[in-house]
């Protein structure tokens, strides 16, 4: 009999699946997208949910407001700043007043032909000669005044030692203008 050699039958070599790979991708994607998606939007939408309302609410607003001498707008007798002379510190005290019902902050400037004069405020009666720098060159802080507070303010002018001959006589008119803030 004669012998058979048969072949070994070899089965063909698979090739990877591309629709089971995609259907891996886009299901991923869509995963990926929907994580994406609740994190855009805040979260996840609940299917419970509930909402109650403040009936009657009321805000209420604060008033802010400086009188100065009683009034919203003062003159200042002039007569204690005439005939100043070179080394001369003249002060006065004006009233000032927070009309409103919060707490603000006050700070005072100095504005007008001064020619040498140097303007300093603060808060309180007047005594000693005071010092830093004059609210002819940047804003003054007062401090901060409450509500309804009223204070006195000192205004103290000075004619420096160094001022030159040629202020001799002048008139010299300024404004002093208070402002108060509030907020943080």
């Amino acid at each position: 009999m004669p012998t058979r050699t048969t072949k070994p039958r070899h089965r063909a070599t698979t090739a990877p699946r591309p629709v089971i790979r995609g259907m891996l991708a886009s299901t991923a994607a869509i995963a990926g997208a929907s994580v994406i998606a609740a994190f855009a939007a805040g979260g996840t939408y609940a299917l419970w949910n509930g909402a109650r309302s403040i009936p009657n609410a009321t805000i209420t607003t604060g008033t802010m407001g400086l009188t100065v001498n009683g009034a919203s707008s003062a003159a200042v007798d002039g007569t204690a700043w005439a005939k100043l002379l070179p080394g001369d510190v003249v002060s006065q005290q004006v009233t000032v007043k927070n009309t409103g019902n919060v707490s603000g902050t006050v700070t005072a400037l100095t504005t007008g032909g001064f020619g040498p004069l140097l303007v300093h405020l603060k808060k309180g009666a007047c005594g000693a000669t005071i010092s830093g720098a004059s609210s002819t060159v940047s804003p003054t802080n007062l401090g901060v005044f409450t509500a309804s507070e009223q204070s006195l303010v000192c205004v103290q002018v000075t004619m420096p030692a160094s001022a030159p001959s040629g202020a001799q006589g002048t008139n010299q008119s300024f404004t002093i203008t208070f402002t108060s803030t509030t907020g943080t």
